[in-house]
C-alpha cells in the first residue's frame, strides 16, 4: 500500500495477522505457523529498513470476525472441541467483530501512524 502523507512518499505493509500468530491453538499448526511466520517476515524488513523513515509495516490482527469462513472453521470434524466453545462463547457474548470495523480500525492506524514498524497490533489492543 502506497499512500502519499505530505510532500513525500510514504510505504507501508499491512500483514493481514491473527491471535494465532503470538498464540497456540489446538489443531491449528498449519495455521499458527503460517501466521507467526508472515508476523516474522515483516519483523525483518522492519529492522531490515529501520533506518528508512518513509517505509513501516504492520501486523494488524483485524479480531474474530464473523463471516462465512469462520463459520466453515466452527463446522470443521477436526476443530478441537476447546477452540469450537471458545468461538461459540464469543458469538453468544456478542465478540465477534464486524469486518468494516476492523477495516476502519485498521485505516486509523495507518493515518495516526503511532505503532513501531514490525509491531504485532490486534483490533482489541488499539
Amino acid at each position: 500500500m502506497t499512500c502519499a502523507l505530505g510532500s513525500k512518499e510514504q510505504l507501508r505493509i499491512v500483514n493481514t495477522s491473527s491471535l494465532a500468530a503470538i498464540e497456540p491453538f489446538p489443531t491449528w499448526s498449519g495455521y499458527c505457523c503460517a501466521k507467526a511466520s508472515m508476523d516474522m517476515f515483516l519483523k525483518v524488513l522492519a529492522v531490515e529498513n529501520s533506518k528508512t523513515s518513509t517505509f513501516k509495516c504492520l501486523n494488524y490482527a483485524p479480531g474474530p470476525m464473523a463471516t462465512k469462513l469462520h463459520s466453515e472453521m466452527l463446522s470443521h470434524e477436526n476443530l478441537s472441541e476447546d477452540v469450537r466453545k471458545l468461538h461459540n462463547q464469543m458469538i453468544k457474548e456478542g465478540n465477534m467483530v464486524k469486518p468494516m470495523d476492523s477495516a476502519a480500525k485498521c485505516i486509523q492506524l495507518l493515518l495516526d501512524d503511532n505503532y513501531e514498524s514490525g509491531q504485532h497490533i490486534d483490533y482489541f489492543d488499539y
